[in-house]
């Protein structure tokens, strides 16, 4: 074994004893209040009411959405294996949350070289927030390994690795799988990483002079938007069973179809109205369940009149959900909580700096393109739709690590500065 892959190995090692350590200690010693579990609490009541409703012979109907059903029916199959036992699913997470900090790291390896690729596997192994969140019942560490298994077949494509067609066919087929199958989980991530992919795809393909195949793969990127909810509706449907669920559950699209077409996010007014009817469904869900307000909603003030309001806000919105909250520009109220943040958005702000600097000093490739593609289209997103601090939190997870390549090559250049071996 290469000293590289047993680097890698001991840095997945190590992830899955911190996320294991965390999922045992949060199970048996709750270290934050109750209503940082609020979506996995979610999940367990549906898997609770489906488990009550089968055991009665009744059919089981629900309006959770399909990343819902996805969760729930993952969890009751693992419950089948080991018992009711919400510690289960938070240790399968674990590992799974491991395994993409490995698979992000094999992902960067052919574009960075050994050093970035290793130290972002490693940052992302040893992230406060990255640790807790992948070790509990919540979909960050499935999404996130997916996403990146599907990250690291695209670059392998991209490159031209692969010198036989069969394995170029089933690296570009394993693609397809995790893109639609974490797609399942958060649906917009194949808007994002599907479009930064054809993008991608064409650069390397104009350098290449090769641009009818450019045009050829945007052209199959787009049909793949269109084909996904028609797909993804067929595929529920088979997996979960038509009479165990209602047909709007299963026909969550790229857009959610549980707003109507009134509040979808496709003009500046529907965006306002989709960010309202978001955030009054956890105020009631907050008051409701846990007798509390929401103290870190984002922005429930905004209001969108035209595109230049939209673009106005959106410096704004990338940065608090991005970095919040930090030391002297958001109320921390003596919460151990937001302090604990706020100390970690310090370094993430400073990585995040040197990434972007990086970025604008290094190599022009296409695998790099397409890293600040997705980073760019997740933080857009994000700015816009991201409901509260909590929920940033766990969503930047997957997206900020796209700049620790270029963040770590930074910091070897300035070493390597300062040691006088040049830049």
């Amino acid at each position: 074994m290469s000293q590289t892959k047993q680097r890698l190995v001991w840095i997945g090692a190590v992830a899955l004893v911190l996320r294991a350590g965390a999922a045992i200690l949060t199970e048996t010693h709750p270290i934050f209040p109750s209503y940082y579990y609020t979506d996995a609490q979610r999940i367990e009541l549906l898997v609770a009411q489906t488990r009550a409703d089968r055991a009665a012979g009744r059919p089981f109907i629900s309006n959770a959405t399909q990343s819902q059903l996805v969760q729930v029916k993952t969890q009751l199959s693992l419950y089948r294996l080991f018992g009711p036992h919400p510690l289960a699913m938070k240790l399968f997470n674990a590992s799974l949350g491991a395994l993409a900090c490995m698979v992000l790291a094999a992902a960067l390896l052919p574009a960075f070289g050994p050093g970035p690729a290793l130290a972002s596997a490693a940052l992302c192994a040893a992230w406060p927030s990255h640790v807790f969140f992948t070790s509990q019942n919540f979909k960050e560490s499935p999404s996130n390994l997916l996403s990146y298994l599907a990250l690291w077949g695209f670059l392998i494509l991209l490159k031209g690795s692969p010198r036989r067609t069969a394995s170029t066919v089933l690296i570009a087929a394993g693609v397809i799988l995790a893109l639609t199958a974490g797609a399942f989980y958060r649906a917009h991530l194949l808007l994002v990483l599907t479009p930064a992919m054809a993008a991608a795809y064409a650069l390397e393909m104009v350098r290449r002079r090769k641009v009818r195949f450019a045009i050829l793969y945007f052209a199959v990127c787009l049909a793949a938007l269109a084909l996904y909810a028609p797909t993804s509706r067929f595929l529920m449907s088979r997996w979960t069973g038509e009479k165990d669920t209602r047909s709007r559950g299963l026909a969550t699209h790229i857009v959610p179809v549980s707003w109507d077409e009134r509040s979808r996010p496709t003009s500046p007014r529907g965006l306002t109205e989709f960010r309202r009817s978001q955030l009054e469904v956890d105020r009631h869900w907050a008051r409701a369940n846990r007798d509390r307000e929401i103290a870190t909603q984002l922005f429930p003030e905004a209001r969108f009149e035209s595109w230049w309001d939209v673009a106005a806000f959106l410096p704004k919105g990338i940065f608090y959900s991005l970095f919040m909250p930090l030391p002297g520009l958001y109320a921390l109220e003596g919460r151990l909580g937001r302090l604990l943040a706020s100390l970690e958005n310090l370094v993430l702000l400073t990585l995040a700096g040197l990434g972007l600097l990086n970025a604008l000093r290094g190599p022009k490739t296409s695998d790099r393109a397409f890293l600040l593609l997705f980073f760019a289209g997740m933080a857009v997103s994000s700015g816009l739709l991201e409901p509260d601090l909590g929920s940033a939190t766990r969503h930047k997870l997957l997206y900020l690590p796209m700049l620790f390549p270029f963040a770590a090559e930074e910091i070897l250049r300035l070493q390597r500065k300062k040691s006088g071996r040049g830049v």
